[in-house]
């Protein structure tokens, strides 16, 4: 079976702002069919509210590798695993947490290591939550 990787907003623009980086490899990999892409409706917004504020140029660039790559959109988590996540994450990432934890992916793949991976020992088991340059180290140990 294949991993499967929560794709955080940020690793999305990203990948299609810098096609050389850690995040755009990461949605190689998910295009050459080794890794299963999840997303949440709340990163697709996040994603489409950044690009046209910050990025519009590549906003064309993005729909047509979401359309490519057709992630698994992840219905929004439940209040009680909401609940939890709030608890290990600044607030306002609860939800994206929340969304991959009951997804029950095997990672979250994102760039804010701020908020994130300071919760990562508390979600052990459950899911890993690691950076683009992580996961592909993992996965392509000899890259």
């Amino acid at each position: 079976m294949k991993p499967t990787a929560f794709i955080d907003s940020n690793v999305w623009i990203a990948g299609v702002a810098s096609l050389s980086g850690g995040s755009a490899r990461v949605l190689d990999l998910c295009h050459a069919g080794l890794v299963e892409p999840l997303v949440s409706q709340e990163v697709l917004v996040e994603v489409d509210r950044n690009l046209r504020k910050k990025l519009p140029q590549l906003l064309r660039a993005f729909k047509e590798l979401f359309a490519t790559l057709r992630p698994r959109i992840c219905p929004p988590p439940s209040d009680e695993v909401l609940q939890m996540a709030s608890e290990v994450v600044h607030p306002k990432d609860a939800g994206i947490l929340a969304a991959a934890l009951e997804a029950r992916a095997d990672y979250l793949v994102t760039l804010d290591v701020r908020h994130f991976l300071p919760a990562a020992p508390h979600v052990a088991g459950s899911i890993r939550i690691v950076t683009p340059g992580e996961l592909l180290n993992e996965l392509l140990p000899d890259r």
